[in-house]
């Protein structure tokens, strides 16, 4: 029952819910299939490519159709089949292993995150993964996945742990970076043959150590300064001169001291300015 002030929808706001929940509600149906039946394609691809079934699939005519397998799951999955077609059938082999079959799981956890726990040998995925595969994101899953797996191979082979790193950048800037990345890509230093690491991560390490060295006596100027500002933010001198400073009230003895004062005040407020004006005034202290 409605309240007396309360003011009943019109008939066009009533279609315009139901059509909206209608949606929502078939929305939530498709989702939910197509979570429980991506394992059930995945089943199908293995299916065509064990003994090379693919190969016999014809066209109209009764032609071979296909010459390679990604082509077949192209034609299934759309033009990304060729990133996602071993992540499927890695997922489907976590439901026919032998040893450890994780069927009712695969399904919670997702493609991506299915192919990471794919990796591990069967007796390494253990309740811990497998549940990280189900609660965690797919990052997360393969930082643990590697570290099972690096934990048995020799330090040379072993891959470093991941993290996203995300930034926001005017567009040219991102499509000069871009640009950049694809160059140092193929360069002899990203590519050397080191397979702990991709051949991004090393074209942007290369980068990094490029602009480290271009900037060197800036960098280790900038570095001095932030040292200094970190310790006059951490000195009791300081916090016991802004308590109650010995100058308070006196007049500045030199011009120089003066131009120094004048030129702290006139600067804008900032955490930079603030940490200058600290630095200049232990100065005058000292």
């Amino acid at each position: 029952m409605s309240k007396p002030n309360e003011q009943l929808p019109s008939k066009a706001d009533v279609v315009m819910r139901r059509k909206a929940n209608r949606s929502f509600t078939e929305a939530l149906k498709k989702a939910r299939a197509i979570q429980e039946s991506f394992l059930d394609l995945a089943g199908i691809l293995a299916d065509l490519r064990a003994d090379g079934l693919w190969k016999h699939i014809t066209d109209a005519r009764g032609r071979r159709r296909f010459h390679q397998f990604p082509e077949v799951v192209e034609a299934i999955l759309g033009s990304k089949a060729r990133k996602t077609i071993y992540d499927h059938l890695a997922a489907d082999s976590l439901t026919q292993d032998k040893t450890n079959p994780i069927p009712a799981e695969v399904n919670r956890m997702g493609i991506s995150r299915a192919a990471q726990v794919a990796r591990l040998e069967p007796t390494d995925r253990t309740p811990e993964i497998r549940k990280a595969a189900v609660t965690k994101t797919v990052l997360e899953v393969r930082n643990q996945v590697q570290q099972k797996l690096n934990a048995k191979l020799p330090p040379t082979e072993q891959k470093p742990m991941l993290k996203l790193l995300a930034i926001n950048l005017p567009e040219d800037v991102l499509k000069e970076f871009e640009e950049l990345m694809e160059v140092m890509s193929n360069t002899d230093g990203a590519r050397d043959g080191d397979n702990s690491q991709t051949i991004r991560a090393k074209a942007f390490k290369l980068i990094l150590i490029g602009a480290e060295e271009y900037w060197a006596q800036e960098l280790a100027e900038a570095m001095k300064r932030m040292k200094a500002e970190a310790c006059v933010d951490d000195s009791p001198a300081v916090d016991a001169q802004e308590e109650d400073s010995p100058y308070e009230g006196n007049e500045i003895d030199t011009e120089a001291d003066a131009d120094a004062n004048k030129e702290v005040a006139t600067q804008p407020h900032s955490k930079h300015s603030d940490d200058t004006s600290r630095l200049r005034q232990l100065m005058l202290l000292t």
